[in-house]
């Protein structure tokens, strides 16, 4: 083992600036995993898959399925989880897989399946998430502004 500490030769070289990041491919990739800002905020203010009744905080779009290393899956595969360190978002990692999660989750009911409740998602999101959006914007608005104002 070295007792004495290696000695620097050179300076540190300094590069240039750091690599930019390539925002189309970020564009292209957030578009692939989570849709539109707007479906990401459907699910997050949405009904949560495993615990209707659960309002501790917002949802999170939480990818059931992985797309590959380091890779989120394709939008159809989010399920709303509810958020924070004791949510059930947390809780889903914590497992460690879809069918840990689900088995947990069966206990209290028997049909529960991640899959489907992924479908249902983007279902309910085909059929009501625009207006949905629209109107929680528009509550927003109302919000910030005051309920005497117009929108």
């Amino acid at each position: 083992m070295r007792k004495t500490p290696l000695k620097r030769t050179a300076g540190l070289k300094r590069g240039g600036s750091i690599n930019p990041r390539n925002k189309d491919r970020r564009a292209r990739e957030f578009a692939r995993a989570y849709g539109c800002e707007d479906r990401v905020l459907f699910v997050k203010h949405g009904l949560r898959c495993v615990a209707p009744y659960c309002y501790r905080t917002t949802c999170d779009n939480a990818h059931i399925e992985g797309g590959g290393m380091g890779r989120k899956a394709h939008y159809t595969k989010i399920v709303p989880l509810c958020s924070g360190l004791a949510g059930h978002h947390a809780q889903f990692h914590e497992l460690g897989s879809k069918a840990a999660f689900e088995a947990r989750h069966r206990e209290r009911d028997r049909d529960f399946d991640l899959d489907v409740e992924a479908e249902w998602t983007e279902t309910m999101w085909q059929t009501c998430g625009p207006e949905f959006v629209e109107h929680h914007r528009r509550l927003a608005a109302i919000e910030t502004i005051g309920p005497d104002m117009e929108v």
